[in-house]
C-alpha cells in the first residue's frame, strides 16, 4: 500500500486548494531532521561523538527512514538553492536547512550507512557542479560551506570515513549478491514461481540469516521473490510512469526535489527494505507533483 500511495494522495490533492508542491517535500524533511534529533537521543550521543565508532538504536533502525536521506540532500541543497545575499531572513532559514541537513547525514555516517551518504556526495556534485556555472555567488556560497565544514567537523569526516571505508572491506555488499542469487534460485524452480513468484506470505532460504524467511532487502528482489517477474514488471512499469512525470520537468528549480527524493528511491530499489514505509511512498509523490498538470 505505501509503495501506491501516490495513486491515493493525488486525488485528493487535486481536490485541494494547496500548493502541495511547496508543502510535502518540507514536511518529509523535518520529519527527517526529527528521527535524526531521535536518534542522537536513543544513542545519547551528540553530533560530536561521530565518527567513534558504529552506534546501535536497539532495532529502531531511525536513520534508515527514507525521510532521513531525503534531508540530508535536499536542505543543504535548498540552503544556497534559496538562499540571496541581500535577505537576512534567507541567511538565517539556509542556515537551518544547513543545520537539519548535517544532522541528518550525520546520522547516516553514525550507523554507516555507505550508499545513501556516496549517492549524497554524488546529488551534491551534480548539483554544486551545474549551479556553480551559472552563479559566481553562488559559487562562493559554496565554497564557504565546503571550507567551513572542514574546518569545525574536521575529525568527524575524516574518521567518519574510515570507518566507512573499514565496512566495504570487511562486509562489502553486505550479503545483498548472496541474497540475489537465492531469489533467483527460488524463483527459477518452475513456470509458475518464475511469472507469479512464491506469494506473498511465501518463505526462502537467506544465505544472510541462514534460515527460511518472508523478505528481502530490497524492492526490486521482494516482488520478483513475491509476484515472479509478472508482478515486478508491474512494478517497474509504475516506477517508469512516474519518472516519465519528473524528467519532463527537469530543470534547475526542480532538480534538489529530484535528486533528493531519488537518493531514498534508489535505496529501498536495491539495498534497503525502506520501500516498505510510509514516507517512500510520500517521496514518490513529490516526484509525481513535479509534474505541474498532475496537481492543476
Amino acid at each position: 500500500m505505501y509503495l501506491f500511495v501516490p495513486l491515493l494522495l493525488l486525488p485528493a490533492m487535486n481536490r485541494s486548494k494547496l500548493k502541495w508542491l511547496s508543502i510535502l517535500p518540507w514536511l518529509v524533511a523535518v520529519m527527517g531532521v526529527i528521527l535524526s534529533i531521535r536518534f542522537y537521543m536513543e544513542v545519547r550521543i551528540s553530533p560530536l561523538d561521530i565518527g567513534k565508532m558504529y552506534y546501535f538504536d536497539n532495532f529502531l533502525y531511525l536513520p534508515y527512514d527514507p525521510s532521513v536521506s531525503f534531508a540530508g540532500v535536499f536542505l543543504p541543497i535548498m540552503a544556497v538553492h534559496t538562499w540571496k545575499s541581500s535577505n537576512p531572513l534567507r541567511w538565517l532559514s539556509s542556515l537551518a536547512m544547513l543545520i537539519g541537513g548535517f544532522l541528518a547525514l550525520g546520522s547516516l555516517m553514525a550507523v554507516a550507512q555507505r550508499a545513501p551518504l556516496g549517492l549524497a556526495v554524488l546529488c551534491f556534485a551534480v548539483y554544486f557542479g551545474l549551479s556553480s556555472g551559472r552563479s559566481v555567488r553562488k559559487l562562493l556560497v559554496i565554497l564557504v560551506i565546503m571550507i567551513g565544514a572542514g574546518m569545525l567537523a574536521q575529525e568527524q569526516i575524516s574518521s567518519s570515513f574510515d570507518l566507512l571505508l573499514s565496512k566495504q572491506v570487511n562486509y562489502g555488499a553486505n550479503g545483498k549478491t548472496d541474497e540475489l542469487a537465492a531469489v533467483l534460485q527460488e524463483t527459477s524452480k518452475s513456470v509458475y514461481t518464475l511469472l507469479l513468484g512464491i506469494g506473498w506470505g511465501g518463505l526462502f532460504f537467506d544465505p544472510t540469516y541462514m534460515s527460511e524467511v518472508s523478505f528481502t532487502h530490497s524492492a526490486f528482489t521482494f516482488l520478483l521473490l513475491k509476484g515472479g517477474v509478472i508482478g515486478l514488471t508491474v512494478f517497474l512499469a509504475y516506477l517508469s510512469w512516474i519518472s516519465l512525470k519528473c524528467l519532463r520537468r527537469v530543470n534547475m528549480n526542480n532538480l534538489p526535489y529530484m535528486l533528493a527524493a531519488g537518493v531514498p528511491i534508489m535505496i529501498g530499489l536495491f539495498f534497503q527494505p525502506s520501500f516498505k514505509t510510509l514516507s517512500y511512498g510520500m517521496l514518490l509523490t513529490v516526484l509525481i507533483l513535479k509534474d505541474k498538470e498532475s496537481i492543476s
